[in-house]
C-alpha cells in the first residue's frame, strides 16, 4: 500500500506497517524470496505480481534489509540496490488474451509478449513504435488508467494527419490497455488530455473575453458618436459593417473555444446528431421568420416613422407561423422515422423538439435585430449577440459537465434566446415608442397605441412580399445544407460529425459577407430607387473587396486544414474532417459573390425572380448529391457545394445584367486570382521544407501582388480613403488605376 502522496514515482515499502500506519502488511509479500535463487512467477502472490507489472526494476534498501534471491547490483555503507529480474517493460505487447479484472501477465521467460519501443516521452505524450506480427494483440502501458488519456495510431513514418483514434481500456486493474487489430509496423501516440484541463482553459478564455468585451464597449461609447443624417455614407457603412463583423468574429472565437470542448466531449457520433438537429431547426427557423427580417429592415430604412407599427405586425405574423410550423415538423419527423433505417435516436428527437421551442423568442429577437439595422445601428445587436454567445458557452459547458450531452445544449438554446430577446427589447424600447399607424391614418393623427393595432392589409401585403424572401432563404439553406441530411440518411451520424467540423469553419468565415452585405442593404435600397449607377459602382467595389479576402483565405485553409481540424475537434475528426475542409473552402469565393448579389437583387425588388435561380441551383445540388453521395460520401458533397455555387452565380449575373447593364467580371476578378496564384505557388514551394516561413512569405506576396496589379481604380480609391489611416490612404492612391 502507498500511504504517501498520490503518484509518487519513488515510494518506500515500510517493513513495519502495523506500527507505522496500522496496516496489516509485510514487505516480504511484495518481494518474496526466489526458490533456490532462481526467479519465477508466482501467480498466487498478487501483491508481488503488481510490483512486477509496475516495471519496478530496482529496489533500494537499508543495509540491514536483505532481499533473498534478488541480485545485488550495488552497495555502499548507506544502501543496497537490488535488481528485480521479473519486472515487466514499461510498454509491451501482450499476445495472449487480455485480462481486465485480474492481475496477470505472461512469464518473463515466455514468448507470449513482445517488446515495444518508446521513441518520445514528454511526460504528457508518449510515442510508441510497435511491430505486430499477428492479427491482434493488446498494447499494455505502465501508466495509471484515466479517462483523460487519448490514443491514436498511424503507420510508422507517417504524420499525425494519418492518425485514427484507438480505444483504451483498463488493463490489470490499473494500467492502460489498447487493442491492436492489424499486423504491421505502427506508431501509437498516447496523450493525456483530460476534460478538466480543457474546461479550465475555456473558463480562463471566457474571463479574458469578458474583460475585452467590456473594454471594447467602453471605448466605442467614448470614441464613436452615433451617426447623424448628414454623416458620410462610407462612414455609416463602415460603422454598420466593421463593428458587427469584428464582434461576430469575436463571437466565433468564443464559439470555437466552446466547440473545442464540446466536440471532444460529445465525439463525432453525438456531435453528428446535434449537427443534424440544428439543420432541421434552421429549416423551421426560416419558416417562422418568413423573410420578414429583410422586409422589416428595408421598409424601416425607407420610412422610420412607421417602425413600431411594422415591428408589431411582423411579430404577430411570426407568432402565427411558429404555431403553424408544428404540423410540418411532425410530418417530417414521422416520415424520417418510418422511411429511413435506422431511425433517429430518442436523444436526437428530443433535441429537435427543444430547439423548436426556442424558435419563438429567437424569431422575435431577429425582428428586433432587423429593426436596429433599419435604423443603421447594427453595432447594438452585434453586442447583444456577443452577450448571448457568452451565455450559450457558459451554460453549455455546465450541461456538458453534468453529462446531459447535446440534449442539454438544445435546452440551453431556449434560455439563451430568452435572454437575447429581453436585452434587445430593453435596448430598442425607444424605437418601439415611435409613432406608427396604418397607412390610411395620417402621421399627425397617429398614436403609439394605433401602431400596435393589427393591420390586415399590411399583413397581407408583407406576406405577399416576404414569401419570395422566405422561399429564397429556405432554398439558399437547402442549397447549402441538404447534403448533411443526405449524408446522415446514407452514411450515419459519424460522417455527419466529421463533415460538420468543416461546416463550422465555413460558417465562421461566412460572417464576413453576411454582415457586410446587411450593412450595405439600407444604402443599396435607397440607391436602387434613386441612383442605379451609384449602386453598380458600389457593387463592383464590394465584389473586389470580398473576393480579395475570400481567395487568400481559401488558399490558407487548404494548407492549414489538418492543424485547424485538430485544433477545433481533435484527432478523432481526422483525416475526414480536414479533407472536407480542404474541398469545401473553395466554395467561399463564389459563395461570397452570391451572398452580396442576392442582397443587391432584393434591393432592386427582384426577389421573386431570385427564386427561380435558387430553384435551379437547389435542383442541381439535390440531384447531384443523391447520385454521388451514396458512393463517395462527404467528398462528393463538398465538391458539389462548389459546383452549386457556380450554378447559382450564372442566373444571378443574368438578372444583374438586366437590372443595370453588363458587368465586366474578368476585369473585376483576374487580379485577385493572379495574386492568389502567386501566393499558392509560394506555399507549394516552401510548405514541405519550412511551413511557417512559407506561410509568412505567402502572406507578404499576396498584398504585394495586389498592389502591383492595381486592383482599385482612382474613383474606388477615393471612396475608400476616408476609411483608412492617412499614410495607408496615400500609399493606396499611388497604386490605383
Amino acid at each position: 500500500p502507498q500511504v504517501q502522496l498520490d503518484y509518487n514515482r519513488i515510494a518506500p515499502l515500510y517493513t513495519d506497517y502495523q506500527r507505522a500506519a496500522g496496516i496489516d502488511f509485510d514487505y516480504r509479500e511484495v518481494l518474496p524470496p526466489f526458490p533456490y535463487g532462481q526467479p519465477d512467477l508466482d501467480l498466487d502472490n498478487v501483491r508481488a505480481e503488481a510490483l512486477n507489472l509496475l516495471n519496478v526494476r530496482y529496489i533500494i534498501t537499508h543495509t540491514t534489509t536483505e532481499l533473498e534471491g534478488y541480485p545485488l547490483v550495488y552497495e555502499d555503507r548507506a544502501v543496497h540496490i537490488y535488481e528485480n529480474p521479473l519486472s515487466m517493460p514499461r510498454v509491451y505487447l501482450g499476445l495472449n488474451n487480455v485480462h481486465i479484472d485480474e492481475i496477470r501477465r505472461p512469464s518473463a521467460f515466455d514468448s507470449a509478449y513482445d517488446f515495444a519501443d518508446i521513441t518520445s516521452d514528454t511526460g504528457r505524450e508518449l510515442l510508441i513504435d510497435v511491430t505486430l506480427s499477428q492479427s491482434s494483440a493488446a498494447l499494455v502501458v505502465s501508466e495509471s488508467f484515466s479517462s483523460g488519456w487519448r490514443a491514436y495510431i498511424r503507420p510508422q513514418g507517417s504524420d499525425q494527419q494519418d492518425e485514427r483514434p484507438l480505444d483504451l481500456f483498463l488493463m490489470n486493474q490499473n494500467f492502460i490497455g489498447a487493442r491492436l487489430s492489424e499486423a504491421g509496423d505502427w506508431t501509437v501516440r498516447l496523450v493525456y488530455s483530460p476534460t478538466s484541463f480543457q474546461v479550465g482553459l475555456f473558463a480562463s478564455f471566457i474571463s479574458f473575453v469578458l474583460v475585452l468585451l467590456l473594454l471594447g464597449i467602453w471605448l466605442w461609447r467614448l470614441m464613436i458618436a452615433p451617426p447623424d443624417k448628414d454623416a458620410n455614407q462610407a462612414s455609416i457603412v463602415a460603422r454598420n459593417s466593421v463593428a458587427p463583423i469584428l464582434l461576430n468574429l469575436f463571437n466565433r472565437g468564443i464559439d470555437f473555444a466552446f466547440a473545442a470542448v464540446m466536440l471532444r466531449v460529445l465525439g463525432p457520433a453525438d456531435s453528428g446528431d446535434y449537427q443534424y438537429a440544428i439543420v432541421i431547426f434552421v429549416w423551421f427557423d426560416i419558416l417562422t421568420n418568413f423573410g420578414l427580417n429583410l422586409f422589416l429592415t428595408r421598409e424601416v430604412a425607407r420610412n422610420r416613422e412607421r417602425a413600431a407599427h411594422l415591428f408589431w405586425n411582423t411579430s404577430a405574423l411570426r407568432l402565427v407561423l411558429a404555431v403553424v410550423g408544428v404540423i410540418p415538423l411532425v410530418l417530417f419527423i414521422s416520415a424520417r422515422q418510418n422511411l429511413i433505417d435506422p431511425p433517429l435516436r430518442p436523444e436526437a428527437l428530443l433535441a429537435i423538439g427543444l430547439l423548436y421551442v426556442g424558435l419563438l423568442p429567437n424569431s422575435l429577437s431577429t425582428g428586433l435585430t432587423a429593426l436596429f439595422y433599419g435604423f443603421e445601428r447594427a453595432e447594438v445587436p452585434a453586442v447583444v449577440a456577443t452577450i448571448a454567445t457568452l451565455c450559450k458557452a457558459v451554460f453549455g459547458l455546465v450541461v456538458l459537465l453534468a453529462g446531459i450531452g447535446f440534449v442539454g445544449l438544445a435546452g440551453v438554446s431556449i434560455l439563451t434566446n430568452i435572454i437575447t430577446l429581453s436585452v434587445l427589447f430593453y435596448l430598442g424600447r425607444g424605437m418601439l415608442k415611435s409613432v406608427g399607424a396604418p397607412r390610411e391614418v395620417p402621421l399627425q393623427q397617429a398614436s403609439i397605441q394605433q401602431g400596435r393595432v393589427l393591420d390586415m392589409p399590411l399583413l397581407r401585403g408583407m406576406a405577399g412580399q416576404s414569401w419570395p424572401l422566405m422561399l429564397n432563404h429556405f432554398l439558399a439553406t437547402i442549397f447549402f445544407q441538404i447534403d448533411i441530411v443526405i449524408i446522415e440518411a446514407m452514411h450515419g451520424n459519424l460522417m455527419v460529425g466529421q463533415y460538420g467540423v468543416a461546416y463550422k469553419w465555413l460558417s465562421a468565415l461566412n460572417v464576413i459577407p453576411s454582415f457586410f452585405t446587411q450593412a450595405l442593404l439600407p444604402l443599396m435600397s435607397r440607391q436602387a430607387h434613386e441612383d442605379r449607377d451609384a449602386l453598380k459602382r458600389n457593387y463592383t467595389l464590394a465584389i473586389k473587396l470580398l473576393v480579395s479576402i475570400a481567395l487568400p483565405l481559401a488558399a490558407l485553409f487548404t494548407f492549414l486544414a489538418y492543424p485547424l481540424t485538430t485544433l477545433l475537434g481533435g484527432a478523432e475528426y481526422l483525416p475526414d474532417g480536414a479533407i472536407a475542409l480542404q474541398l469545401m473552402i473553395w466554395s467561399i469565393p463564389i459563395g461570397w459573390i452570391n451572398s452580396l448579389t442576392q442582397y443587391v437583387l432584393i434591393a432592386l425588388d427582384l426577389q421573386r425572380r431570385i427564386t427561380r435561380a435558387f430553384a435551379l441551383a437547389v435542383g442541381f445540388n439535390l440531384i447531384a448529391n443523391l447520385i454521388f453521395v451514396p458512393q463517395y460520401g462527404y467528398k462528393a458533397a463538398a465538391i458539389i457545394t462548389i459546383l452549386s455555387e457556380a450554378a447559382l452565380l450564372v442566373p444571378f449575373a443574368l438578372l444583374l445584367r438586366g437590372a443595370f447593364g453588363p458587368i465586366i467580371w474578368l476585369d473585376i476578378l483576374w487580379r485577385p486570382v493572379l495574386a492568389t496564384t502567386a501566393m499558392i505557388l509560394m506555399l507549394v514551394l516552401g510548405w514541405s521544407m519550412q511551413p511557417l516561413l512559407a506561410l509568412v512569405v505567402a502572406l507578404v506576396v499576396y498584398p504585394a501582388a495586389l498592389l502591383a496589379l492595381r486592383l482599385f481604380t482612382a474613383e474606388e480609391t477615393a471612396r475608400l480613403m476616408p476609411l483608412l489611416p492617412p499614410r495607408m490612404a496615400r500609399q493606396l492612391q499611388v497604386f490605383s488605376r
